[in-house]
């Protein structure tokens, strides 16, 4: 998988579940996790990289995750993970 994922969640169980996932994958520099709140439908946009999307297929297919082009990083926090994950993103 060389795409970005994305979830939309209102709540932030997906955090801990990642991080889960990510630490038993022994923190890999280039998977990570970003977020963003969407005032309007108050729900959390979660944004999977490339390399988290190699380890966490699973919980991005529980979520009903769908691929999507890279986003704006500026725009988004890091929840779990490194920030060099971006490379390849806006």
């Amino acid at each position: 998988m060389e795409s970005w994922y994305k979830v939309i969640r209102s709540d932030w169980v997906i955090q801990d579940e990642f991080l889960a996932i990510w630490m038993a994958n022994g923190g890999p520099n280039d998977a990570a996790l970003f977020a963003a709140r969407d005032q309007k439908s108050r729900t959390n946009d979660f944004y999977f990289s490339p390399g988290a999307a190699r380890i966490a297929g699973a919980l991005i297919t529980h979520y009903g995750g769908v691929e999507c082009p890279p986003p704006e990083i500026s725009g988004l926090v890091l929840l779990v993970g490194d920030q060099s994950a971006t490379e390849g993103s806006c």
